[in-house]
């Protein structure tokens, strides 16, 4: 890759969590669980626009035992409302750069930590969460950090709009990896050509988000689906 670009331009819409507790039994697990998403403060039609979203995101038990703040008996006790709890995240479009490497014959190593202003943006949507759940009926909102924090009806939280998120002290999440190969007709400064065929390795094919030019902001399920079928007629053709 003359260009040197590979693995430089990862984005993987960072994300952070919380967790309403309601009196009533939730059961999460049954039905679609994203079927709903807050866009209140996704604004990317303005140039200085907020970049968050706000949608569910229940887990397995296992999942969101290594989620749920505490340790011992007051971890147990919080897993044991499992059933009423009702879980939401808030992901940014995000900015900043990281990068992947090779690390040994088939492994791999991720730089990313998110910039100011894309923790900025989580802290927005960490309030956001909290204020949602409390909305909907939580009775409090744990917030799964090294430090635990309950939330209760009342409290102010207008202090999450300025949390800091720093590395270990909150658990900052992301599912969706793109935009790590960028794609382009000029072998000089993409490896990737607009068919999905790599430009220096032979028989070498990229169909997925590595391709997209930035973080897209959505889901990319269908993005993704669309950009295979792209490359897929490539192939075929």
């Amino acid at each position: 890759d003359p260009s040197g670009e590979t693995g430089n331009t990862l984005r993987i819409h960072p994300a952070v969590i919380a967790a309403g507790d309601c009196d009533e039994p939730v059961k999460a697990w049954e039905g679609i669980p994203q079927t709903y998403e807050c866009t209140e403060f996704l604004e990317l039609d303005k140039p200085d626009g907020h970049r968050v979203w706000v949608l569910p995101a229940f887990a397995h038990p296992v999942g969101t035992a290594t989620m749920v703040p505490g340790h011992g008996a007051t971890h147990r006790a919080l897993m044991e409302r499992y059933p009423h709890l009702g879980v939401v995240t808030a992901m940014i479009h995000d900015l900043t750069p990281g990068k992947v490497r090779p690390n040994g014959k088939l492994g791999l190593s991720i730089e990313y930590w998110p910039d100011e202003a894309d923790r900025a943006e989580l802290s927005l949507g960490l309030w956001a969460s909290a204020k949602a759940l409390f909305v909907a009926g939580a009775k409090r909102v744990l917030i799964p950090s090294r430090v635990p924090r309950v939330l209760e009806p009342g409290d102010d939280l207008e202090w999450l709009k300025t949390m800091p998120i720093e590395k270990g002290e909150l658990d900052v999440v992301a599912v969706h990896p793109m935009s790590s190969v960028p794609m382009g007709d000029d072998p000089q400064r993409a490896p990737v050509g607009s068919d999905g065929k790599h430009h220096h390795l032979q028989n070498l094919w990229v169909a997925d988000g590595s391709l997209f030019p930035s973080s897209i902001g959505v889901p990319p399920q269908l993005s993704i689906y669309a950009m295979g079928l792209h490359v897929g007629r490539s192939l075929a053709a």
